[in-house]
């Protein structure tokens, strides 16, 4: 985008040799400009570009969007502090050739610039709030300067001299572009599952929150960490709520099974064995014998998958629901006291193996695991071996807390490098940070809401049977 930027040291050196003449053109220009145009616009003090120039230049893109008069007038406002920002940091290419010009209008000298374009996506409707972005397509050369720079800090002080709620996420590239998303904290995305009803078509997705979505199908597995006081457990039950209210409303063929393993043998084990079939949950050690059960049932899956692909080609790709099979859920809390309670060493070396193969193997079979625990350390999996089982889980990852409760091992163990996590208003029980596979970084989030009375949540979750 092609701009005037001004040069305010060679303004001052060129008054000194301005004449009458000069002057008498150049006050009408300015008094005629200001009041025809700049008067009704926010504009630059670095530059030629105001919010009305943006407008013009972004009315396709804010149409297409959809977004209202008062939604364009402040991604207008954003865009003119970005371009200010990149000005200001030099993220723009010379086309002056090292010549400067003097402008009647504003009365200084300028050179001509080449600025990235900039397009806002900003809306008042609390519904479109999760369609809020930035994009900007930087060249080459601007892009390294970014990455090195930490450009995300100064996108965020753009967003909070115009609304101090928002904030970017990390960028992803399209088509040349870098998309920021934009996060909203004015709005309370967080779920009240005592009247929640969940209108996503996807049979295998289910609401985290409402910007946040995790497709199981697609993304395989969870790891799920937060010490005591955190929420880790109400998080735990709302994910199975929502699967089971996702199973109950496919009424002709329910079609996700919900197995569960509690280390501890503490509420999530008490609870859910009154609800679900007793052949699903497991206390304490006995969640060995379950896992090795869910291996069996992978095993005897391929081999059907296997013969049933054999006889029909156009099989080769299909998923597990194709052969009529049901996604099974298992969530495995407390996973370090699981391990640690098998005294005898071919039993935990079992288990180990068992673990191991499933997470290796049950992807295509349609049974996804969930683990939980109060720390995501190697000695939670014992050893290497649990190491190799924690890398295969990809598909969610969860940390609850806030940024200054989360160590930076449990950071580096869960989102496997060292992330810095972005800012949030988020505080107490059920705050944490997630990351599905198809994130660039962490994300803040807060958890469902529950029923506080534990006679409420019972009857909820039965509710679903």
């Amino acid at each position: 985008m092609l701009t005037k930027h001004y040069l305010q040291r060679a303004y001052m050196n060129h008054r000194q040799a301005e004449n009458l003449l000069t002057d008498l053109f150049a006050i009408p220009a300015q008094f005629l400009y200001e009041t025809c145009w700049d008067f009704w616009h926010d504009n630059s003090l670095v530059s030629s570009l105001d919010t009305g120039k943006i407008s013009l230049q972004n009315l396709f893109y804010y149409k297409k969007h959809k977004m209202t008069a008062k939604d364009c007038r402040k991604a207008s406002k954003i865009t003119l502090k970005i371009y200010e920002a990149m000005i200001k940091s030099s993220l723009f290419t010379n086309v002056s050739r090292d010549k400067q010009y003097y402008s009647y209008i504003y009365d200084r000298y300028y050179e001509n610039i080449d600025l990235s374009r900039v397009l806002v996506c900003v809306h008042a409707d609390k519904n479109l709030k999760n369609q809020q972005e930035i994009r900007i397509k930087f060249d080459a050369n601007q892009a390294k300067a970014v990455e090195s720079d930490n450009y995300m800090t100064i996108l965020n002080q753009c967003l909070a001299s115009v609304d101090d709620n928002l904030t970017v996420l990390e960028p992803t590239a399209s088509k040349g572009w870098y998309i920021y998303r934009i996060n909203d904290n004015s709005i309370n995305y967080r779920i009240d599952l005592s009247n929640f009803q969940d209108n996503d078509l996807e049979n295998y997705s289910i609401s985290l929150d409402g910007g946040h979505k995790w497709r199981l199908d697609r993304q395989y597995g969870a790891i799920i960490t937060g010490s005591s006081g955190t929420g880790k457990t109400s998080l735990l039950f709302s994910m199975i709520y929502l699967l089971m209210q996702k199973s109950k409303k496919n009424k002709s063929n329910k079609n996700i099974e919900i197995w569960v393993c509690d280390g501890k043998n503490d509420t999530l084990g008490a609870v859910m064995s009154q609800i679900l079939p007793r052949d699903h949950v497991a206390v304490g050690v006995e969640t060995t014998q379950l896992v090795h059960k869910l291996v069996e049932i992978t095993d005897k899956r391929y081999q059907y998958m296997s013969k049933e692909r054999k006889k029909n080609s156009r099989l080769a790709f299909a998923n597990f629901d194709k052969f009529g099979f049901k996604m099974i859920v298992v969530f495995i809390d407390e996973q370090s006291a699981i391990t640690a309670s098998l005294a005898d060493s071919k039993a935990k070396k079992q288990y180990q193996n068992d673990l191991l193969k499933l997470v290796q193997t049950s992807r295509a079979s349609g049974i996804i695991p969930i683990f939980s625990m109060q720390q995501a350390n190697a000695q939670s999996f014992s050893g290497t071996l649990g190491t190799a089982i924690r890398e295969q889980i990809s598909g969610l990852k969860i940390i609850m807390g806030t940024a200054n409760t989360i160590t930076t091992q449990d950071k580096q163990m869960v989102f496997n490098a060292s992330v810095e996590l972005p800012p949030s208003k988020f505080t107490g029980a059920g705050s944490g940070y997630l990351q599905t596979a198809d994130m660039p970084s962490p994300e803040s989030f807060q958890a469902p809401l529950l029923p506080r009375r534990s006679e409420d949540l019972y009857k909820l979750l039965n509710s679903n049977k």
